[in-house]
């Protein structure tokens, strides 16, 4: 019975693959399920181990490698998938590539587009030429984006939108950066919100010396703009049996007038202790420029000390909230050079 139902099958395909000879276009049908070829304009649905369509196509091909010689409205779902010209659909692979302009949508392990695409792309490696939609992967690139980008390394020339992920980069921003590190040639609009963003034209970075109740010895570099900035730092008190602290905080830079600025900056450090030991602290600064490179700062602050132990880190008049939190208000004094 089995060998029957088998002879059955390859009798029913040899014979569809005998009559679909010479009923295409320009070339012949062939639809044997393991290998399917069709001629432009044909249309038919294929399934099969390999599938190659040529020209245009209104269709949906499901196999280990898909390939359409020219343009494609519908889907390709299989492992390596492959249109040469324009697609207007959906591409599922572990490898989907699409030769001109694209609508819709490609999801897998890599995706790479020779054009344009207005949709979105979701795989451990994005590539394409320009982007209107998202791309979300481990590796994002494009020319430009008017989207956005999630990932942990993204790449533009230009960016209208967002990119989100563990490093940015774009030639010119036109939107929001958030990331660990960010890269920005120049800011058109928007602004880079990171551990670290280097913006090279119209950028913030200082080198900073300052002096507080606490620590007679601060130093910081500043990075990223002067609407938004964030700083390393680290501070000594020869006087304290743990004489160090590291810290990282965020500041805005906002002008007064040509020479004075209001700068609010808040930070945070740890104590390097066996004990647990945080500040936190909110500033209140205003600077003036003395040269071009050289500023002088000065304001209040307020400070909350996070402690383990019961006894007052600074012999400093506070508040006790409770024997583990104090707060109290501070002074701040500091030079910074403009690089």
């Amino acid at each position: 019975m089995r060998k029957i139902v088998l002879l059955s099958v390859f009798v029913f395909l040899f014979q569809l693959f005998v009559l679909a000879q010479g009923s295409g276009k320009n070339s012949p049908i062939i639809y044997t399920f393991g290998y399917n070829d069709i001629p432009d304009g044909c249309n038919l649905p294929l399934i099969g181990f390999v599938n190659t369509a040529h020209g245009d196509q209104k269709s949906v091909h499901i196999g280990f490698i898909n390939t359409n010689t020219g343009s494609l409205t519908g889907a390709q779902i299989g492992f390596v998938n492959t249109v040469n010209d324009a697609m207007n659909g959906i591409q599922v692979a572990f490898i989907n590539s699409i030769g001109d302009n694209a609508q819709g949508f490609q999801v897998g392990f890599v995706n790479a587009i020779g054009n344009r695409m207005q949709g979105g792309q979701i795989g451990f490696i994005n590539a394409v030429r320009k982007m209107e939609g998202f791309q979300v992967g481990f590796f994002n690139a494009t020319e430009n984006l008017k989207g956005f980008q999630v990932g942990f390394i993204n790449g533009t020339m230009r960016t209208m939108c967002a990119q989100i992920g563990f490093t940015n980069s774009t030639k010119i921003l036109s939107g929001i950066q958030i990331g660990f590190i960010n890269t920005v040639e120049t800011v058109a609009h928007g602004v880079p919100v990171g551990f670290l963003s280097f913006v090279h034209h119209g950028g913030f970075q200082a080198f900073e010396l300052s002096f507080n109740e606490m620590y007679p010895y601060n130093a910081s570099c500043k990075i990223g703009m002067d609407r938004f900035y964030t700083f390393p730092m680290v501070s000594y008190n020869p006087k304290l049996v743990d004489p160090f602290a590291i810290g990282f905080g965020a500041g805005s830079n906002l002008p007064m007038n040509e020479e004075v600025y209001f700068n609010p900056e808040l930070s945070s450090q740890t104590i390097l202790s066996s004990d647990f030991q945080q500040i936190s602290s909110i500033t209140l600064n205003f600077g003036h420029a003395f040269t071009e490179n050289l500023d002088f700062l000065a304001g209040p602050s307020v400070v909350w000390n996070r402690t383990t132990t019961n006894e007052p880190l600074f012999s400093i008049h506070d508040w006790n909230i409770d024997s583990n939190n104090r707060i109290h208000a501070g002074f701040r004094l500091a030079l910074r050079y403009r690089l």
